[in-house]
């Protein structure tokens, strides 16, 4: 829009992506629905390909989650599932990874889980595990003995625990939101938008605990540590006097009274955490109902609390032996020894590839069908878009062979079979699929532990787990065009990501 002769012209152009400009026709492309997993609210999006190769992802509308918006991630690091890829089975000899198949692969696995050298066999899944994927780990890991789990050290079991428990399109009484340990822009762009709009409503006051950082809408900065909330509970923090005179200018607007926490990730990464997190369901808070909610970073994680495949690592420190280690598409350990044997079934890991021995190819979620669970406990699937590199299988079909080869017997030989299992675990399960809240009615039994209220005096300061945002991920650093916004964004003066540790 510009101005001449003090009349207004308006100029309209077209808005074209850089990366796909002048590289395809729109009618030369097919479009295929799925979703997008670099957060945990499994976006909406719609993969544009041409022959058997991805030329741009568009959001796709859906107004329970994503409406018409999708993160910087999902539209543009699409180059990077390519790159940095493991495409063939290798195994580790005099510190040179060879090439071979996947029957002598399978076979070196064998060895390794058989063997009575190790102390423990840990198995960990990371950022982007699916629903199939754990119920076939949890078929072969019943069958092994001295068998550890540790894919988020997070020992809860029940859905309120762990999800958003609250649609945000649906707020109209009064409600004060308090954030802790959760940098929304970083952590899930797309949700950070729906609560700045939240935030232009006069019924609803938003106060942040945690690192310093831009935010897009007004919010009350209450500090850097855990003893914060403590204060409140008690009314010896400035900000009650905020929530005594937000009562008295909203008394034309429903009763709600509700103050909504969101904990994030960041939160359940300090000490006693977790029983502080149990001691707030206890308390009460003068004219206030209090609600809890948790927003994990990644639906990997969100599907590995669903199916009871959280922590339970106890490793006994007296037994000198090492361990072995199994990772599912996880990013890095920082538990690996220099004895221990790590395998490791991915598509990509830059993080510690040095100490991987053996590596089984998988799928990404592009090639893929499978089930993921996102922030708000709705059931999503994925759809096969682009054909994976030629020795790549699904995860789960690489459990399963894994589990012929040691036990000599086939157990989920098809998809149907495996959500034959996972319906006997989670009953409705599949019934469930696309619908906005699935609510599982059967519990695994996980008692919590409940303490007493002196760990509340916990001052330990938070710092963001994000230090960078285009390059979270091995994806991500393995993309070119995530490579180009990140050297751009550090050079700019006006970093609006820029994070105050």
């Amino acid at each position: 829009m510009s101005f001449k002769n003090n009349k207004q012209i308006t100029l309209i152009g077209a808005l074209t992506s850089k990366p796909y400009a002048f590289n395809a026709r729109s009618w030369e492309l097919k479009n295929i629905e799925t979703i997008d997993i670099f957060d945990s609210l499994c976006s909406n999006i719609k993969v544009d390909i041409r022959d058997s190769k991805i030329m741009r992802i568009l959001p796709s509308y859906n107004d329970n989650i994503n409406e018409e918006w999708i993160s910087d991630k999902a539209r543009f690091s699409f180059d990077g599932l390519n790159r940095w890829r493991f495409v063939n089975p290798m195994i580790k000899k005099n510190n040179l990874f060879i090439e071979t198949n996947w029957k002598e692969c399978l076979n070196s696995v064998k060895n390794e889980f058989t063997s009575n050298k190790y102390k423990n066999i840990i198995i960990n899944t990371g950022y982007f595990t699916d629903i199939e994927t754990i119920i076939s780990l949890k078929n072969l890991s019943n069958k092994l003995d001295n068998v550890q789990t540790n894919s988020i050290n997070i020992p809860f079991d029940f859905q309120n625990d762990y999800l958003i428990n609250e649609n945000l399109d649906t707020i109209n009484g009064r409600k004060v939101y308090i954030i802790v340990g959760l940098n929304l822009r970083l952590e899930n762009p797309v949700l950070n938008i729906k609560l700045r709009k939240l935030s232009k409503k006069k019924n609803v006051l938003i106060g942040y605990i945690g690192s310093y950082f831009d935010s897009t809408y007004n919010m009350v900065n209450l500090g850097n540590n855990l003893d914060i909330i403590k204060k409140i509970f008690t009314g010896k923090h400035w900000f009650c006097s905020y929530l005594s005179q937000f009562n008295k200018n909203n008394l034309n607007y429903e009763l709600q009274n509700e103050i909504s926490f969101i904990f994030g990730q960041e939160f359940f990464n300090k000490y006693n955490s977790i029983n502080l997190y149990n001691n707030l369901k206890n308390l009460k808070f003068k004219n206030f109902k209090i609600s809890f909610n948790t927003l994990l970073s990644h639906s990997g994680y969100i599907n590995a609390l669903e199916l009871g495949f959280n922590n339970t690592i106890n490793i006994n420190n007296n037994d000198h032996r090492s361990n072995l280690y199994y990772l599912i598409g996880t990013e890095s350990n920082n538990n690996i020894n220099k004895n221990d044997t790590v395998i490791f079934q991915g598509h990509h890991n830059d993080k510690i590839r040095s100490k991987i021995d053996i590596i089984m190819p998988s799928t990404n979620w592009l090639e893929k069908y499978a089930l993921y669970i996102n922030c708000f406990g709705m059931i999503q699937k994925t759809k096969f878009v682009i054909n994976p590199p030629i020795n790549s299988r699904d995860d789960w079909k690489i459990i399963e062979m894994l589990n012929i080869n040691i036990f000599n017997k086939l157990d989920l030989f098809d998809l149907k079979k495996v959500h034959s299992v996972l319906e006997k675990i989670t009953p409705n399960f599949m019934k469930n699929i696309d619908k906005f809240k699935y609510i599982r009615n059967n519990f695994l039994n996980l008692k919590l532990s409940y303490t007493t209220p002196s760990l509340f005096n916990i001052k330990s300061l938070f710092k963001s787990f994000i230090s960078n945002y285009y390059k979270f991920t091995s994806i991500e650093r393995a993309s070119k065009i995530m490579l180009e916004c990140s050297n751009k964004l550090n050079k700019s003066k006006n970093n609006y990501i820029k994070i105050n540790k």
